[in-house]
């Protein structure tokens, strides 16, 4: 995730990584003159981790590998580090310590003494940020001549602390503006209460046919329509789409009531959930469910009444366990990944087999995307706050 020109790696939503090579400048002050003397390359590391159980983010910065790349290096020059917080009022913001860590670069050059670790609380009071008072905050990690007074680099990105209620632990921070990623397998196995194993393959099938065979399960779509949430871009969205074609699930919270019976019937008949012995169509041997994709507990689901045109939805008879599991795995998935109402993911269906899978009611070649997803950080919402500043600034930042 890009922010603040910096490459970030986010991890869960809770972790984001910043590692890079920046160059620190060496000035000197003689006759109120400032001049530049030497410069030095910084290996620096920021991690910040949100908790889970309180409205904390914990911060630690590693300085590695001071490297001398011309002139004078003043091993005496103080060189401090902390982690700013900006936020919207009536939120704020605590640090322990509030005013950073400062040590001379001797002292960061020694294993031992090239850490730092800074703790920020954040508070929202009752009746701010909505249901959830969720408050949105800047964390600006600062290193800070104290010689010149002037701070020599920066880098910024934004996380989101909140008290929702609805997920596991109540009150937590994360960084929710990359969006999720919701992952199942195909090849997984589970156990039922008594022991019995069962799969979802029935479920992925569906989804892998509304991702990109839309027409096996949705009759009436039109050309050009797909499903969205699928991490891989939307073959048929235009080159000026303001997403590039990346289109993920929002969360809904809560959930509409299920109705999609009156759907699959319409579609698969009145009879769409009785499974019947082949060799007896008069005995009922199983029964299915009514599944739909994009899912209930989503913005996207086939029960909005707007929405762009070119999207759509479907509705497949699928086996009741691998039903129930997807829906459990997904507010597993809602709950760890800290997704609140509104958030941004997308859905990756892994272990696919090739040539994936004919259904009955049809076997159309459909709409709906074809592509691969990309390798690297997440895709989705990108942020464009801040940017490196002023003198002695880290330089050339090339995330690793």
């Amino acid at each position: 995730m890009k922010a603040g020109g910096h490459d970030w790696y986010v991890k869960n939503h809770f972790s984001v990584c910043l590692r890079g090579v920046f160059t620190i400048r060496n000035f000197v002050i003689e006759n109120g003159v400032r001049e530049e003397v030497g410069a030095a390359t910084e290996l620096i590391t920021v991690i910040g981790r949100g908790a889970q159980n309180m409205r904390q983010v914990t911060w630690d910065v590693w300085v590695d590998a001071i490297v001398p790349a011309w002139g004078v290096q003043e091993d005496l020059t103080p060189q401090r580090i902390y982690v700013g917080c900006k936020y919207e009022a009536p939120s704020q913001c605590d640090s322990e310590p509030d005013q950073g860590e400062s040590r001379p670069l001797a002292q960061w050059k020694t294993k031992g003494t090239n850490h730092y670790t800074q703790i920020i609380t954040t508070s929202t009071p009752n009746g701010s940020g909505g249901a959830e008072r969720s408050g949105r905050f800047k964390y600006e990690v600062v290193f800070y001549n104290d010689l010149l007074g002037v701070k020599t680099a920066t880098a910024e990105i934004t996380g989101r602390c909140d008290n929702a209620t609805y997920v596991y632990t109540k009150a937590g921070c994360s960084f929710p503006d990359s969006a999720g990623n919701f992952h199942l397998d195909y090849n997984a196995v589970y156990e039922d209460k008594y022991g019995a194993e069962y799969t979802i393959k029935d479920a992925m099938e569906f989804m892998h046919n509304a991702m990109h065979h839309l027409s096996r399960v949705n009759a009436n779509a039109a050309p050009g329509q797909y499903v969205p949430g699928g991490y891989y871009k939307q073959p048929t969205v235009g080159a000026d789409d303001k997403d590039g074609g990346w289109k993920p699930l929002h969360r809904l919270f809560p959930k509409p009531s299920r109705n999609q019976d009156v759907y699959c019937k319409a579609q698969y008949g009145a009879d769409y959930a009785n499974v019947r012995d082949p060799n007896d169509p008069d005995k009922i041997i199983g029964k299915k469910h009514c599944d739909e994709y994009p899912f209930l507990a989503s913005e996207e689901n086939m029960y909005r009444t707007s929405g762009p045109a070119d999207q759509t939805s479907a509705v497949h008879p699928v086996d009741p366990a691998a039903n129930e599991k997807v829906g459990s795995l997904l507010a597993v998935f809602y709950g760890g990944d800290r997704i609140l109402n509104g958030d941004a993911y997308f859905v990756t269906l892994d272990n696919m087999p090739d040539n994936c899978c004919e259904v009955d009611g049809g076997n159309g070649s459909g709409n709906g995307g074809t592509g691969t997803a990309p390798s690297g950080p997440t895709a989705g919402p990108v942020m464009t706050t801040g940017a490196v500043s002023g003198l002695a600034q880290l330089s050339g930042a090339n995330g690793v």
